[in-house]
């Protein structure tokens, strides 16, 4: 086999050194105290992990755990199913108030424009009034005569 690499057999240095006990690692330098806040959690930020890592986990999903806690999961599937139902439902009613207020603007509109068309009848009735009034001369006396009447006893 002309290919293949075969080294020398030589002594290997390593072999004649004795072997010299495992050295020891540098030491570390002692880490410096924490600050109160951030040692660690409190007991009930300790009890709130351990219930997200339980819920969010997959511990509920164990076997002998699923037949105890399947109230909480249909709890939990019609309070989902109840919050995506308000949800949408609050989302129409909203849609319908802003429509809602804009047939209000337009129909305050269009109450404008008839009352200012009302404004102008009534300006051509008392232009007509007026012109009968002349005629009839009670705007020329300043006054619309009346009857003052005595009692009788």
């Amino acid at each position: 086999m002309a290919n293949t690499f075969r080294p020398k057999k030589e002594d290997s240095p390593a072999k004649e050194q004795p072997l010299k006990a495992q050295e020891s690692k540098p030491k570390r330098k002692p880490s410096t105290p924490k600050p109160k806040s951030q040692k660690g959690l409190s007991a009930t930020g300790k009890k709130i992990r351990k219930g997200f890592n339980v819920v969010f986990g997959g511990g509920i999903l164990r076997g002998i755990n699923l037949k105890k806690n399947w109230p909480y999961f249909l709890m939990l599937t019609v309070m989902i199913i109840i919050l995506v139902y308000n949800s949408l439902n609050m989302q129409s009613k909203k849609v319908k108030i802003e429509n809602l207020k804009d047939q209000i603007v337009v129909a305050n509109d269009v109450l404008m424009d008839v009352i200012e068309e009302g404004y102008t009848i009534d300006d051509l009735q008392d232009k007509e009034l007026s012109e009968l009034a002349k005629e009839e001369e009670f705007i020329n006396k300043g006054y619309i005569p009346y009857i003052i009447k005595e009692d009788e006893e």
